[in-house]
């Protein structure tokens, strides 16, 4: 049985419990913070004498010791069945492949395994065999429109198991500021939460009261965009002071480069030479800004450094926030 929605994998553990749960789990999930929840929810709905018995892999144990609790006879003595929890926070090793292949082939049915894993790799060859006998939680292969659904809806039904709602625009508020991972999503609904108090509805100004933005910005990345004319990878209204000192820091190295290919280009330099003029540069990055380069002029690039000079006196005259400014840079290369 194999789950990928996880409000449809906690309503199995809670039609299952307490007498039809298996005797085998595997969460896949890349982030471990994720994983963690996932592995929780599972220990959460077990028998509170097995919970109580539970064996983990931690860095002072070795894989081979803690799966060999499952065979232990000393852990029956009360006629309680033993919980072990194996979490791959790391690479597998081919020799824990091989244990768990052992164990797996002849598993105790009175003990509860649950194995943990950011990946199908190493574990692929069991993968059928836990889906069969056991029970997959698999966010592996979840597309980003998927996560950021799963997102949306976890932070919504933690509201409403609170006794509250949240308006949509402010929903829509968040999932613009903040990084699509749990961790960050859960501590920003227990914020709101708090900061709501009596009332029973979380609205947009509440949101742009105390949530602050994580949005992961990839500096380089946007440089590349407003001096390549590409889509942009992140919201540069969400930009602060430091983020934008970095920015012009960067497109100055994009528009020196492009400059440089250029007048590489016009004097005939062959592909293999151009390398060694960019030894920093990886062969892949610096073959797709040759190919960029190829639709502008010398001047253009010439133009751009006038023109990134020309903001950057703005932004220490403070001239404006970053969207207009760099909005002027588009304007004045174009």
């Amino acid at each position: 049985m194999r789950y990928q929605n996880f409000s449809a994998f906690k309503k199995h553990l809670k039609n299952a419990y307490p007498g039809n749960l298996s005797y085998l789990y595997l969460v896949l999930a890349p982030d471990d913070y994720e994983r963690r929840i996932a592995i929780g929810a599972i220990v959460h709905y077990l028998p509170a004498e097995q919970a109580s018995v539970v064996k983990r892999l931690s860095s002072d144990s070795s894989f081979e010791a803690v799966l060999a609790e499952l065979q232990s006879p000393s852990l029956f003595d009360c006629g309680r069945a033993s919980l072990v929890v194996i979490d791959f926070s790391k690479e597998i090793k081919k020799r824990e492949v091989e244990s768990l292949g052992a164990y797996l082939a002849a598993p105790q049915r009175n003990c509860r395994l649950i194995i943990g894993a950011s990946s199908k790799q190493n574990l692929a060859q069991f993968y059928s065999l836990i889906e069969k006998e056991g029970v997959i939680f698999d966010l592996s292969e979840e597309k980003k429109w998927e996560k950021e659904k799963r997102l949306s809806e976890g932070l919504q039904e933690k509201v409403r198991d609170a006794g509250k709602t949240i308006a949509a625009d402010a929903l829509s508020e968040l999932l613009r500021r903040l990084d699509k991972d749990q961790a960050t999503f859960d501590a920003e609904a227990d914020k709101l939460l708090v900061f709501a108090g009596e009332r029973r509805e979380i609205t947009k100004a509440d949101v742009l009261a105390i949530s602050s933005s994580s949005q992961a910005f990839n500096l380089w990345q946007m440089a590349e965009a407003y001096v390549w004319k590409q889509d942009l990878p992140g919201d540069s209204s969400l930009l602060d002071a430091s983020h934008v000192q970095m920015l012009f820091s960067l497109m100055r190295g994009e528009l020196r480069m492009g400059y440089k290919l250029k007048v590489l280009q016009s004097q005939g330099s062959p592909l293999h030479e151009i390398g060694s003029f960019f030894p920093g540069v990886w062969p892949k990055a610096l073959e797709k800004k040759r190919e960029w380069a190829a639709f502008y002029s010398a001047s253009y690039f010439r133009k751009g450094l006038i023109a990134l000079f020309e903001i950057e006196l703005l932004a220490k005259n403070g001239g404006g926030p970053a969207p207009i400014l760099l909005d002027l840079f588009y304007a004045k290369t174009r």
